[in-house]
């Protein structure tokens, strides 16, 4: 039988009176500069910016969307386009930036949204502005709703007008 080989820790030290104390943890210059600032409305600021940056805030947030437009492919291009310069037309001054991956039009406050799929372009509005919807063709809840949109040949022209234009009036009155 082989012997097992016997091995031994060393023990941890104790402090005795002799040693000197421990040194306290060496603080950064970022975190001498952090502790300098005020704390106010602008700090708040900054917490917020930081706490999307460290979570992933969309790289698109707020862009341009004449890229996004450009990159469509296919049907859903025809009818996005279409959808946009409709809603340019119907309300002066509209405002338009990606947020949440897509196009999102604003007015005094968010007005609607084209989200172009594969098969089919959604057209929705983010306040439930009491659309008259007789052929019951928005889909979802909780907000105004959304149209999906298969062809460009069928696009309800004159009803998405009249909901555009009934979404700005909402807004305005809100």
């Amino acid at each position: 039988m082989a012997a097992k080989k016997l091995t031994t820790r060393a023990k941890p030290k104790r402090a005795t009176a002799n040693q000197p104390p421990k040194a306290k943890a060496k603080v950064t210059a970022k975190e001498s500069k952090k502790a300098a600032r005020p704390v106010g409305p602008a700090d708040a600021k900054a917490k917020r910016l930081e706490a999307m940056r460290q979570y992933g805030k969309r790289a698109d947030l707020g862009s341009d969307v004449e890229p996004f437009f450009a990159s469509l492919k296919g049907p859903p291009r025809e009818i996005a386009h279409r959808l946009r310069s409709l809603v340019k037309r119907e309300v002066p001054g509209v405002t338009e930036s990606i947020k949440w991956g897509m196009p999102v039009f604003e007015r005094q406050g968010l007005l609607c949204y084209i989200r172009p799929r594969p098969r089919y372009v959604a057209f929705g509005f983010y306040k439930d502005a009491d659309f008259d919807d007789p052929d019951g063709l928005l889909e979802g809840s909780g907000t105004g709703g959304h149209l999906k949109i298969v062809d460009e040949a069928a696009l309800p022209e004159r009803r998405l007008v009249r909901w555009i234009r009934q979404a700005a009036a909402f807004n305005a009155r809100s």
